[in-house]
Parts: C-alpha cells; structure tokens; sequence
C-alpha cells in the first residue's frame, strides 16, 4: 500500500497506555474501557503534511434491553468530529484539518459517553465501573490535499430507466456517459447486491469480486487491509445449495464472504464449482487491487444496517492506502431528497436513499430484470451521475 497508518493498541501491553489521559480504566487483554462520562487521549500527530485522519476502533458497553446502546462523541483539538450511537464493535473515524494541527506534535481528543453505565446497576455482577465504550485501537494517517474542499450537494435529477432514450439523455447531460457506461465507472465493495442490480438494471455484467457479495462491515476492512490474502485457499472455501435449493451460493470463511454464482445444480456439481471458484476469486481479487491500486473506477458501498461519515472513513482510508480512490457510501438516512450526492470531505461522498421503496411494486415487476424499484433505480442513477461528475470535477479517474 502507499499509504500506512500509524497503529497504537489499547490492549495489555500496548503502547496505547502511554498516550491515556483521565478518565480510563486498566488496560484489559485488547482493550481499554473508558470509566465514566469523560475520557481524554493525547495522541501523537504523525509527520509530513495535510489532514489528519484517526480511526478508534470501539465497541460499545450494552447489556440488551435494558441498555441497549451506547452514544459517543468525540471533540478533538476543542471541536466536535463525531457524534454517533451504536450498538456493536465499529470502527469509526474523523477528520481534523491541517490548519489544526500546524505547530503541534501532539492533538487532545475528549471521549464523551453520556450513557455510560455501571454494570451493578444493571444488575449484572459487582462491577462498580461506570462503563462506556472500550478501545482497542487508533489508526492515524496524514494526507496533503492539492486543492481546498468546499462541501456541497448535488441533485436530484429524475433519470426514468423505464424509459432508455430519456434516460440516456439525462445521463449524458450531466456526464457526457450513457446509463450503461456511467454504471461501468462504479465498483461496488460489496456488503449488499443492490448496486449489482442496478447494473444488471443497466444491461451491464461487469466481473467485479464483490458485487453480488455479502459480508460483514467489518470484514471488509479486515480483508481490505490484508489485501483479501488467502482468499483462494482450499480449506476456507466451500460452496451449499442457497435455501431453496436452486442456485449454489460460495462461502469464504477467512472473511466471512458469501456470494452468488446463480448457477443451478442441474448446470454444475459441487466439487467442479468449488476449483472453478478457487480460481475465478483469485482472478477477481487480483482485479480489484489494480483497480485500487490506479483509482481508475468509483467504489461504492451500500450496508443495509445503516452506514454513516464517521463509520465510511476508516474504509476511505484503507482504500487511500491503495491509491487515488475516492468512496460513494449510500444510505437512506442521510436528511437529504433520494438522488443527492453530498461531497462530505475530500474523496468522500455520500448518496441519499432516504424515503425510497427500494422493492418493485407487482405493476413493474413484470419482465424485469431485478426487483428494484423505478423510483430506487431513479435515485441510483441520478447519485451515480451526479458523483461521477463532482469525482471527474476533481481530478478523479485521471491519476
């Protein structure tokens, strides 16, 4: 990768305790909790020029129904960067500008856990701890930006895939592309098939690894920063008949993957599809690291369970860590009409679904190649076009 993080672990014996200040429990086997309502790190800037990126990964003191989540905000260099609520272990970043960290060596960055809790309380053991998030590690990275960012939006335009003249206008109007070439520009990093079936909307079947892919979010980075190694190994690869017995699905246990081949029984046994798909996945993931590796296409990541700007930065970092690439993060709780692009910070955007039934109602399920929606498909387009234009604007696809 061109770009590596600076890593500190919050574990026992990691260097993480060295840069704690009030408001911190002892240093657990991987793991730092915080104790009590305020937390406070002082963590070292790393050298060279531009932004500085932090990612925590941080999970969350919960205890079901009767405490069900914790909120985390985080200020750092006296402003606040995040503000989220969560459930599980995530991992989550935040910006701070370059002009906040000339002359300093080090940057001050408060953990705030307003529902932070003791476990007694709850009834759960002795421990009088007021509990709320644990750390287990910071990624810092610095990055120069070339030009100033100016945040802003884009959209919606109404593209009518229903209607492929129209709708090839629309496209070109804004990206000089037809729908069918525009979606071509994309890559999806999987967690979700709906941009694959946007592409198959778009009569397009490009070979993409983790198109038609599930994964966890967390997987994803763990695969990404070990750049999918072993992901053709024999012993972590199996395929099974999906519920219905119809299609044969893969299963990669390294990186908890699974995916479609829409292939039948009837077309193909187990054991050929198994060293077929040995060999299509290594040649899909060599793929995706050159195309990483020269920014050449705009990812995309579309998570079902919701995925916000502080949870889309750590993934815009690994990438970076490749080569030029900027992220689309897609999501129907953005506050913004279905068909918005938001360019959040440089390389980043982000995609509005918000309101938008995404399943084709009976009337347009006829004849169609996926049951995705008009109005989903509209929206799509109209975030492709529009973040293909800003992504272009910038110099994206050129490097």
């Amino acid at each position: 990768m061109a770009r590596l993080p600076t890593i500190v672990l919050f574990g026992r014996g990691g260097a993480g305790a060295g840069f704690l200040g009030a408001g911190w429990s002892t240093a657990e086997e991987e793991h730092t909790w915080t104790a009590g309502k305020q937390s406070n790190l002082r963590l070292p800037i790393p050298s060279g020029a531009g932004d500085l990126y932090i990612d925590f990964t941080v999970e969350p003191f919960v205890a079901g129904e009767p405490h069900p989540s914790q909120h985390l905000t985080v200020f750092a260099s006296g402003k606040q960067r995040l503000s989220e609520r969560f459930q599980w272990k995530k991992c989550l970043g935040i910006r701070i500008e370059e002009s906040d960290c000339i002359g300093n060596n080090d940057v001050d960055v408060d953990f705030f856990c307003q529902d932070a809790i003791r476990p007694s309380e709850l009834g759960i053991g002795q421990d009088t701890r007021q509990l709320g998030v644990a750390l287990y590690e910071v990624r810092l990275w610095r990055e120069s930006n070339s030009k100033p960012f100016y945040r802003h939006r884009r959209g919606p335009t109404l593209i009518r895939i229903n209607k492929p003249a129209e709708a090839d206008a629309a496209a070109i109007a804004i990206t000089h592309l037809t729908v069918p070439e525009l979606v071509l520009r994309f890559e999806s990093l999987g967690r979700h098939c709906e941009f694959g079936l946007v592409q198959r909307m778009c009569a397009t079947e490009p070979l993409g690894l983790l198109r038609f892919a599930g994964l966890p979010y967390g997987c994803l980075l763990h695969a990404l920063r070990n750049g999918f190694s072993g992901i053709d190994s024999e012993a972590d690869l199996d395929v099974e008949l999906d519920e219905s017995g119809g299609e044969w699905m893969v299963f990669n246990r390294r990186y908890d993957i699974h995916y479609h081949t829409f292939l039948p029984p009837s077309q193909i046994d187990a054991a050929t599809l198994r060293e077929q798909q040995r060999r299509t996945i290594r040649y899909r993931r060599d793929k995706l690291i050159e195309i990483l590796a020269t920014g050449e296409k705009l990812l995309v990541v579309r998570d079902p369970q919701g995925i916000t700007e502080a949870s889309a930065r750590p993934l815009l970092n690994i990438l970076r860590g490749y080569g030029p690439n900027y992220l689309l993060f897609v999501s129907d709780q953005t506050g913004n009409p279905p068909g918005t692009v938001e360019a959040l910070s440089p390389h980043l955007f982000m995609g509005s679904l918000d309101g938008i039934a995404i399943g084709a109602d009976e009337r347009e399920i006829v004849g169609r190649a996926t049951w995705l929606s008009d109005a989903a498909m509209s929206a799509w387009l109209s975030i492709c076009a529009h973040t293909y234009r800003l992504w272009r604007e910038d110099g994206g696809g050129c490097n």
